[in-house]
């Protein structure tokens, strides 16, 4: 059959893998819709709910584990109500008919302490003793790479890695005033938990280490790639972005002020204990925003906001200032999701301003001889951090389409004055001060020489890699109009082309700039 069919043994797998999971969590509710017909099933502490009969039905057999059963048309209801309670309702209709043939409480979560303690069958958790802070490496598997491991994945930053440091031990009821945790997080490659301090503030705690197995294509796990894979982060600084804030403010970046620490297995952390008691991870302010606004938005709300109305803006000066700083720490990895946009009105509409967030990528280098072919001309934006920037286009790859919708009203005078600017702000003493911000353990290995790698990264970029990148977007400038009336004027200027778009009035031709 197809794996959509029970009996399949990929549909069999993954049964047996949620059965697993499933056995740990008590009270779970599972929905689904595959089946035409209704069905409540109660087995145990599991709830098993099918609301499948929306638009045709099929016959169903009665179980004594199912306390109801129909094969009419219909649909299910869960009520969560404000006092926590768990109502299962089903609707059905026959011809004409509309009833309520069954309505059931299921459960109450008030007491959501007790279930997560049942994950490890313990009683509610009591405060644990913990020292103030350990001395622990982030990773010492990167060091015990083979000579030939090293000779084609490089050296990397194996004993940043693996040089044990004195690390801060994670208080959740204590540290900051006491953390609530509100949510799981993550990407592919990192687990974080979302906490809100005493103050209402978003924090987000994430695990230094990575585990890139999800961003592997299912048939690549466990070959060697995934073995390649997982090496190569060795070529990401761990403790770089204790480096960030400190340039970020020289320049006037608004980011995060990340600290490290090590996360016990300490039971107060409920659900999550399993998932990183013992590992280092890294706290910082979920949205750290340094301009009177309203909070934050994504990327994806800010374009759509933009496309709505053409009285919503993205700052394009502060877009390129937080650019030039991704070239000189040779960040490549800047996709979309890798910004927040802070919010400011201006009386008409809405003026959005950038606000970098999570640079793991940041002083990416690899020596490695199959890392040095790849750059070549597979993937030159791994070409890594080095006192040049070899080609600033190539850089910035994973980042040329946002660059392109938010840098596209610079024109060549400003762009080299931010530049001006950009230099002149990030200063020598800057820079040392930045450096210093890492460990000393982990500063003795190559700190001085990180430094001086900057310092000749913002020099290039000043004179010529900046430009050079100006020149690459130049080429081909692209301009979206949003969902408004809008009439766009070319003209011809003694330098090329002139762009203006205007909004335009109700029954009228003519409009605002």
């Amino acid at each position: 059959g197809t794996p959509q069919d029970l009996k399949h043994p990929d549909y069999a797998n993954m049964i047996n893998e949620i059965q697993k999971v499933a056995k740990e969590h008590p009270n779970l509710i599972f929905v689904a819709g595959h089946e035409h017909n209704l069905q409540y099933i109660k087995d145990s502490s599991f709830h098993y709910i099918v609301s499948g009969s929306g638009t045709k039905s099929t016959r169903v057999s009665k179980s004594k584990n199912a306390p109801f059963t129909s094969a009419l048309n219909g649909f299910a209801v869960l009520e969560v109500s404000k006092n926590k309670n768990v109502k299962l309702i089903f609707h059905t209709v026959d011809k004409d008919s509309v009833t309520t043939p069954y309505s059931e409480h299921l459960l109450n979560f008030t007491r959501l302490d007790i279930l997560a303690d049942s994950l490890n069958d313990k009683a509610i958790p009591v405060p644990t003793a913990f020292r103030d802070s350990v001395v622990v490496a982030a990773n010492t598997r990167y060091e015990m790479a083979s000579k030939g491991k090293r000779f084609f994945l490089g050296e990397n930053y194996r004993k940043e890695w693996a040089t044990p440091v004195q690390l801060k031990v994670f208080n959740i009821k204590k540290e900051k005033g006491g953390f609530e945790v509100l949510s799981l997080g993550g990407g592919k490659q990192t687990r974080s938990l979302r906490l809100k301090d005493k103050q209402g503030r978003e924090w987000t705690l994430r695990t230094m280490n990575k585990d890139p197995e999800k961003a592997i294509p299912e048939n690549l796990r466990g070959s060697l790639a995934q073995d390649i894979v997982n090496d190569m982060i060795s070529a990401a600084h761990p403790y770089a972005p204790l480096t960030i804030p400190t340039l970020a403010k020289a320049v006037g970046v608004p980011v995060a002020t990340p600290e490290v620490f090590f996360v016990p297995d300490d039971p107060a952390l409920g659900l999550y204990r399993k998932m990183f008691a013992n590992t280092v991870a890294l706290l910082e302010e979920r949205e750290p925003v340094i301009r009177r606004g309203e909070g934050t938005r994504s990327t994806a709300n800010v374009i759509n906001r933009m496309l709505e109305d053409n009285e919503h803006h993205v700052d394009q000066e502060a877009v390129l200032n937080a650019r030039l700083l991704d070239f000189l720490l040779a960040d490549w990895d800047r996709h979309f999701d890798q910004w927040r946009f802070g919010i400011t009105d201006t009386g008409k509409g809405k003026l959005y301003y950038p606000i970098p967030r999570d640079r793991d990528q940041a002083y990416f280098a690899s020596d490695g001889f199959l890392i040095r072919r790849i750059s070549k001309n597979l993937m030159p934006y791994l070409k890594g951090f080095r006192p040049t920037i070899p080609r600033a286009e190539w850089l910035a790859w994973e980042a040329r389409d946002f660059d392109r919708l938010f840098m596209n009203n610079l024109d060549k005078s400003k762009w080299k004055e931010i530049t001006d600017d950009f230099h002149r702000n990030l200063t020598d003493d800057v820079i040392d001060k930045a450096i210093r911000k890492l460990p000393p353990d982990i500063y003795a290995i190559r700190g001085k020489e990180i430094a001086a790698y900057l310092k000749s990264r913002r020099d290039v970029l000043k004179e010529k890699d900046a430009m050079r990148y100006y020149n690459f977007l130049a080429r081909e400038v692209e301009v979206i109009g949003s969902n408004k009336s809008e009439y766009f004027q070319v003209t011809k200027d003694p330098i090329g082309l002139r762009l203006n778009v205007y909004k335009k009035k109700v029954n009228n031709d003519s409009g605002s700039l």
